[in-house]
């Protein structure tokens, strides 16, 4: 009976897997789980076509193996915040099979019922380039005026914002011309 009952456990929990994969898997999300010690325990096929792998080339993997060394160092913050059992969401540019892609992850922690000690997290991000894109093209064309293409008052100021930036960073100087056009007005209308 002993052994039975343990049959039927693990028959319900390879149940449970198959259900959960065939959800997921047709889900847009990129999907995955990972435990306490770093390690891939689950990825959708969305997950895996974006890096590029296979079910059986993610699970069981460290995540510095799967997003490689400068990935990784970039996430590492986002690992301890999750890890310390809060719920995490960052947008961020990541290396995938088909080159950079903009994604916002979710990272949630799962916790441990009996001692309350988180074990891992379940990660759920979702491109996000498109609309990145777009932000950017919209930036743009608010920073241009549109008869000249030459930058307007906002492009202007951010302009000068990242020069004086970059000369504070490097200590150099930084120098900026006003002209003045005497009757612009006449000039610009014609």
């Amino acid at each position: 009976d002993d052994i039975t009952a343990r049959r039927e456990a693990e028959h319900e929990m390879q149940a449970s897997e198959r259900r959960l994969r065939t959800i997921t898997d047709t889900m847009p999300a990129w999907v995955a789980y990972v435990d306490r010690q770093e390690i891939y325990r689950f990825s959708n096929k969305a997950y895996e076509r974006a890096f590029g792998l296979t079910r059986e080339e993610v699970r069981g993997r460290a995540v510095r193996d799967v997003l490689g060394e400068a990935g990784y160092e970039k996430v590492k913050p986002y690992l301890g915040t999750v890890f310390a059992g809060q719920t995490v969401t960052f947008e961020r540019e990541q290396l995938v099979a088909e080159g950079v892609r903009w994604v916002e992850a979710t990272w949630i922690p799962e916790w441990d019922k009996d001692d309350g000690e988180v074990v891992g997290f379940h990660a759920m991000l979702r491109d996000i380039t498109m609309q990145k894109l777009e932000e950017q093209r919209l930036l743009r064309l608010s920073q241009l005026d549109s008869l000249t293409g030459l930058a307007n008052r906002v492009g202007f100021e951010q302009h000068l914002s990242d020069a004086m930036a970059e000369s504070r960073k490097t200590r150099q100087a930084l120098a900026v011309m006003y002209l003045d056009i005497d009757h612009f007005k006449r000039i610009n209308d014609t």
